[in-house]
């Protein structure tokens, strides 16, 4: 793409013809390849889905207004009980993301494994621990290329604010490491959860 036989055009295409593209500013230009990349909806999450959390927030538009917050992509503290695949900050640009699904299952099982062991009804993540997780993420963001977004560099990983909410800032195996067994000291698990009642819609 850096060649100096080869332009890349960002504009918005308002038609198409047989050798060329028209743009919004009023541009035409002849075209050897056209590639369709119609993107990912990444920043929707888990909608149209509603997820009605702790004390009725509704976490996917918390999600979608500020930005997604939990630990580890796989559970938050604005939702007890429940679990993610491929949740935020644990997509991948550079290796396979079923990887990242597998971690996420076996962390999955292992945390309902001792909600039975203990007997519990509710999990429930320490805000201490979605605190931290969220910092060392911001910290480790912006040592990263696709950290650094602005409004000259834009990317797929990014929601409206410039903030990457989708990419692993770490090696897969850091990954694998932090969720082969839960520490969990870092959640409490209940009998109830009294007055907090969250629904699925």
């Amino acid at each position: 793409m850096r060649r100096q036989n080869v332009k890349v055009h960002t504009d918005i295409i308002t038609a198409v013809n047989e050798t060329s593209i028209h743009t919004e500013t009023g541009g035409q230009q002849e075209i050897d390849i056209l590639v369709l990349a119609t993107g990912y909806l990444v920043q929707n999450y888990f909608a149209p889905m509603r997820i009605i959390g702790k004390n009725g927030e509704d976490v996917l538009n918390t999600w979608m207004t500020k930005r997604p917050i939990g630990y580890l992509g796989i559970v938050t503290t604005s939702a007890p009980n429940q679990f993610g695949i491929l949740g935020p900050h644990t997509g991948l640009g550079h290796n396979s993301v079923i990887f990242m699904v597998e971690c996420q299952v076996n962390y999955t099982c292992q945390i309902i494994e001792e909600m039975m062991l203990q007997d519990a009804r509710v999990f429930e993540l320490k805000k201490s621990t979605e605190d931290e997780e969220m910092k060392l993420l911001d910290i480790q963001m912006k040592k990263m290329v696709w950290g650094n977004l602005d409004s000259t560099c834009g990317s797929w990983y990014a929601n409206s604010r410039g903030i990457n909410t989708t990419i692993w800032p770490w090696s897969c195996v850091n990954y694998w490491w932090r969720t082969r067994k839960p520490d969990f000291t870092k959640f409490h698990f209940l009998e109830t959860l009294q007055n907090n009642n969250f629904i699925v819609i």
